[in-house]
């Protein structure tokens, strides 16, 4: 992270700015990852999902605290200081975790790996995909993430200006308002998986359902212009689309041993950002073939969405079976331990 934001602030060329980026990218990737490998040594099972709601909720509130501060200091210092002191935030948050971050608990390390070089990691990757849960986990973060994720990124500040007529700033609010409706539905999302472990398909299909319906009715009003009214019921919605992502990893954390858990959410973490490349490519080039037509650039995501629900459904049989036989062999063991 640091490196990238440093390159950032101080790029030779558009080469270097795009290899920055890719840092960055690099950091969020093994940050976050990370972070759910921390939260599953550090917290018992029944509190997973609600650690995990909370680590995107904090996330999503550094994203709206940096992006708030950056915008007003490029404004005030230029882009080179403005990155640059990103950067050096970055290294007091690098020492903070030097001085005080622990892999887990003192009495609770795990037992030691054999790692085994290439060989292993791709036995790891393997014996991960094989667990039905991890390829729901997958589907399920393929299926909920992007459309939040494509509007907050690119498209949707566009689209609101340009197709709905709103001012800059209203729709900077709008957005904003995902942000902040990302981090108060995660606490409830978390809270009721962490209660009701049924509860997590039907929160992600919910989520899935409510997010295209708002979505077709925006389109279909869009072209006179959807009500200011509309447009804050959509970006409420999309704010569900971060929690409901989260909902993957709680399928893909019990099918998979302690060992195997970062590989597992690695793989699960990849459905959201290849879902969100996808789209953010599809809209680019309708909007080209279309003469900037929203309506059907926009529907992009509606097909994206059938080809996630439609696996997600083809699994999650798969799923519950395997997920009963892990709780009856559990209940055996446990009765055959001797007192």
């Amino acid at each position: 992270f640091t490196a990238g934001q440093l390159g950032f602030a101080f790029p030779p060329s558009y080469g270097t700015a795009l290899a920055s980026r890719a840092l960055l990218g690099c950091g969020d990737a093994m940050t976050f990852i990370s972070v759910l490998r921390l939260g599953t040594r550090w917290f018992p099972a029944r509190r997973g999902p609600l650690v995990a709601q909370l680590a995107g909720l904090v996330g999503m509130a550094g994203n709206l605290v940096s992006t708030l501060v950056i915008a007003r200091l490029l404004h005030g210092v230029g882009w080179t200081a403005a990155f640059a002191g990103s950067a050096f935030a970055g290294v007091v948050v690098l020492v903070l975790l030097l001085l005080f971050l622990k892999d887990h608990p003192e009495g609770h390390e795990p037992e030691p790996i054999p790692h085994q070089g290439a060989a292993y990691v791709r036995r790891q990757i393997a014996a991960s995909w094989r667990e039905p849960g991890t390829r729901l986990g997958l589907w399920v973060h393929f299926t909920t993430q992007f459309p939040a994720m494509v509007f907050l990124l690119l498209w949707g500040l566009p689209f609101l200006v340009q197709a709905q007529g709103l001012s800059r700033a209203t729709a900077g609010e709008l957005l904003t308002l995902v942000v902040l409706s990302n981090m108060l539905i995660g606490l409830v999302y978390g809270q009721i998986v962490a209660r009701h472990h049924t509860a997590r398909l039907p929160l992600a299909l919910g989520t899935v359902g409510a997010t295209a319906l708002t979505w077709a009715v925006t389109l279909v009003c869009s072209a006179d212009h959807a009500p200011l009214w509309l447009l804050v019921v959509l970006c409420t919605v999309l704010g569900a689309c971060g929690p409901a992502s989260m909902i993957g990893f709680d399928f893909a954390r019990p099918a998979n041993p302690p060992e195997r858990q970062g590989t597992a959410s690695g793989i699960t973490n990849m459905g959201g950002f290849v879902a969100s490349m996808t789209t953010l490519f599809l809209i680019g080039v309708l909007l080209d073939a279309t003469g900037d037509d929203y309506t059907i650039a926009f529907s992009a995501v509606f097909v994206l969405q059938a080809l996630g629900v439609s696996q997600i459904l083809r699994l999650r049989g798969r799923v519950a079976r395997r997920e009963r036989e892990r709780l009856v062999a559990s209940r055996v063991e446990t009765v055959h331990v001797p007192a």
